[in-house]
């Protein structure tokens, strides 16, 4: 738990941070409404250098709210629309994961840290980047798309979005060129 404070407080120190109370939808209750806040561990990223991203989905309505997700890594809940990032996974930490539901009273923030990796390939630059939160209704529909079952269009109609992230892609460190020096 002081890991993550450390890295909460370490990610609203550097400032680099997202927030966002758009809503895409009327899920998961009429009346729900989120603010999707996204925060990076650093302003410039790297091919094959991993770096974190803190997450966040908090209660904006006046109502608690349910969702489901998955016990071992809510990671399911989450979605990058920027093409040149991807998602690391990392192994669970716990003997089962199962389909878990997830209560938010006015307010409450739902949390996760995720892993992200810089496709190979990708142009050295500025990159934008937003977050997407989607609150899953039921257990089935989770695992309809764990199991790639559900469509597309269904969940960009429930899912909630950050506001854009701007970060630098840099060189990577394992392609830079060196020059050896001569012997005489």
């Amino acid at each position: 738990m002081k890991r993550v404070s450390k890295v909460i407080g370490l990610l609203l120190l550097l400032g680099l941070s997202a927030c966002s109370s758009m809503q895409s939808s009327p899920f998961p209750t009429p009346d729900a409404s989120f603010e999707i806040g996204l925060a990076s561990d650093r302003g410039e990223i790297r091919e094959g250098e991993p770096f974190k991203l803190l997450l966040s989905a908090r209660n904006t309505s006046d109502e608690p709210v349910e969702f489901w997700s998955l016990s071992c890594g809510p990671g399911i809940n989450w979605s990058i629309d920027n093409p040149l990032l991807e998602r690391v996974d990392i192994p669970a930490q716990c003997a089962k994961n199962v389909p878990t539901i997830i209560y938010l009273q006015p307010g409450d923030t739902f949390q996760d840290i995720a892993m992200v990796n810089v496709k190979a390939g990708a142009l050295s630059g500025p990159t934008k980047m937003r977050i997407g939160f989607a609150p899953w209704l039921s257990r089935e529909q989770l695992l309809n798309w764990s199991n790639k079952t559900i469509g597309l269009e269904e969940v960009k109609k429930m899912t909630f979005w950050s506001n854009p992230l701007y970060l630098e892609v840099g060189v990577p460190s394992f392609s830079k060129t060196v020059t050896p020096k001569r012997l005489h």
